[in-house]
């Protein structure tokens, strides 16, 4: 909270200093980011391409959450029998995920199915990696107690990995979501499809307009906010839901 404070009194400050002073190249008056706002809205259809990037966002998130959580027991319950899971290595995977989705953006670059299958195995991988550390808490008195009781250590490994799984789904997935935010944005940006907050920040790159890319950019670090905290909200009623049955 303290980080989103200090990020918007840094926004009002260089806003203030634009209308103060006159450095037209190097900071937006107050009132010319307000402007490129109302063009943003009415003229690029603002709440349309929102509405996209969420829905890609969200449904990567779901799909590979539920993915995770049905069709993966038997393999984790396996892996644990022999040891601890380990997490998957994020930085080289973003790394052939980079280069790949760009070979795909230049072969299909007005598919939205493109933006789908670049963002997926990142959204698959930070999902995993969220649920690692508890899965390996299984590996304890509580694995040798149930595994003591039924003599099928395997069974009770695939059991209670996908009873905690799917307990677990969408809670602690701030950084998750983040991640995506940033992937979606960096893939929009580069496309050609024409859609999402990527691609009104690219607008303002194309027209070389600070105003642009001040409103754009502000606008979506305030939209990805809202968006994880309506999250926070939904994931806080169900545990409450959850604690009362």
């Amino acid at each position: 909270m303290k980080q989103k404070i200090l990020f918007a009194a840094a926004v009002l400050l260089l806003l203030t200093a634009g209308e103060l002073f006159t450095i037209p190249k190097l900071i937006p008056s107050g009132s010319s980011v307000l402007s490129a706002f109302g063009t943003l809205l009415s003229g690029y259809d603002l709440l349309f391409h929102s509405f996209y990037s969420i829905t890609t966002v969200v449904s990567n998130l779901i799909i590979s959450n539920v993915l995770l959580s049905f069709l993966m027991p038997a393999y984790i319950g396996s892996r644990l029998q022999k040891g601890e899971l380990a997490v998957i290595p994020i930085g080289v995977l973003s790394i052939g995920i980079f280069f790949t989705g760009l070979y795909i953006l230049f072969l299909f670059p007005y598919q939205h199915l493109a933006l789908s299958v670049m963002l997926f195995p990142v959204s698959l991988a930070l999902s995993y990696n969220n649920m690692v550390p508890e899965l390996n808490g299984l590996r304890g008195d509580t694995m040798h107690f149930y595994s003591s009781l039924t003599g099928d250590k395997n069974s009770m490994y695939q059991i209670l990995s996908g009873s905690l799984m799917r307990g677990k789904i969408f809670f602690n997935i701030h950084d998750v979501l983040n991640s995506l935010w940033m992937w979606l944005l960096l893939f929009e940006f580069l496309s050609d499809y024409g859609k999402g907050l990527g691609y009104l920040i690219r607008i303002g790159f194309e027209y070389w307009s600070l105003p642009v890319m001040a409103a754009s950019m502000i606008y979506t670090v305030l939209f990805i906010w809202a968006a994880n905290l309506l999250m926070d909200a939904m994931i806080y009623l169900v545990k409450i839901r959850r604690l009362k049955n």
